[in-house]
C-alpha cells in the first residue's frame, strides 16, 4: 500500500525542523518516515524526541511503542503500552493509539478490538484508517473491512 510519506519527505521534514527544532509533530512524522524506510534506530530517536518534547502525549508514546515493536524491542514496546493504558486512567488516550501498538506487536485481534473502540469513541485518528501503514497487517481481516465499511471508506 502506498502512503503519503517517502524519502523525499524526510528532507522536507528536516527543513521544517531547521525552522523550529521543537515542533513535535515534525519529529513524529520524521519518525514515521524513517520507520517506513526501515531505518528503525533513526525512527526511534525521532519518536523519542517527540515523546520527550510533548511530555509524553499519547500519540507520541504510541508511535514510539509501535517503532519498538516492529524493530523487535518487544519489552520496550510493552512497557510503553502499559504506560498508555495507565495514562488512560487519568487522561484521554485514543483507542486508535492503543490499536497501533497492538498491531506493531502482532496482536491482531487486540488491535481490532481497540479499533472498534476507536470507532465507538469517534476517534479522529480513524481518518487515516485506510492508509495507515502501521495497520497493514490487519487489512485482510473481516473485522477491519467491517470498520472501513461502517466508516464508508470501503
Amino acid at each position: 500500500m502506498e502512503f503519503y510519506l517517502d524519502t523525499a519527505n524526510i528532507e522536507q521534514i528536516k527543513k521544517a525542523l531547521e525552522v523550529d527544532p521543537n515542533f513535535v509533530p515534525a519529529h513524529y512524522w520524521l519518525g514515521q518516515a524513517y520507520m517506513l524506510k526501515g531505518s528503525f534506530p533513526e525512527a526511534i530517536l525521532e519518536f523519542q524526541k517527540a515523546m520527550d518534547m510533548s511530555k509524553g502525549s499519547a500519540y507520541t508514546v504510541a508511535g514510539l511503542a509501535h517503532a519498538y515493536a516492529v524493530s523487535g524491542q518487544i519489552a520496550d514496546a510493552k512497557n510503553l503500552l502499559d504506560r498508555l493504558i495507565e495514562l488512560s486512567k487519568t487522561k484521554y488516550v485514543s483507542a486508535y493509539d492503543v490499536a497501533e501498538v497492538y498491531a506493531g506487536l502482532g496482536k491482531q485481534e487486540l488491535a481490532l478490538d481497540w479499533l472498534e473502540k476507536a470507532f465507538e469513541e469517534r476517534s479522529r485518528a480513524l481518518v487515516f484508517l485506510k492508509v495507515e501503514p502501521k495497520l497493514d497487517g490487519l487489512r485482510a481481516k473481516p473485522r477491519f473491512k467491517a470498520i472501513l465499511k461502517k466508516m464508508r471508506l470501503e
